[in-house]
């Protein structure tokens, strides 16, 4: 195999501390950028928000791999809806 699937657990561990420290560095950011979203521009605090959330649950993908984390992400369990 080759990409991602072959990586080292090293080289997992790595990918998974870039991407979420990334993500806290841009969700960090996107607060900052309240005072514009607060004066009517959304974009910048929306943009860094976003991508933060994103790098932070990709993230795991690193640790389990992408079809474990889907695969996961659909279980029965995960389908219950509290009411």
């Amino acid at each position: 195999p080759s990409g991602c699937c072959s990586l080292s657990y090293e080289e997992r561990i790595i990918g998974f501390a870039g991407c979420v420290l990334s993500g806290l560095f841009l969700n960090m950011f996107s607060m900052i950028r309240l005072t514009e979203l607060m004066l009517g521009n959304p974009k910048p605090f929306a943009v860094c928000f976003t991508l933060g959330n994103l790098l932070s649950m990709g993230s795991m993908l690193f640790l389990v791999g992408p079809s474990r984390q889907l695969k996961n992400l659909f279980t029965n369990m995960r389908r219950e809806v509290p009411t």
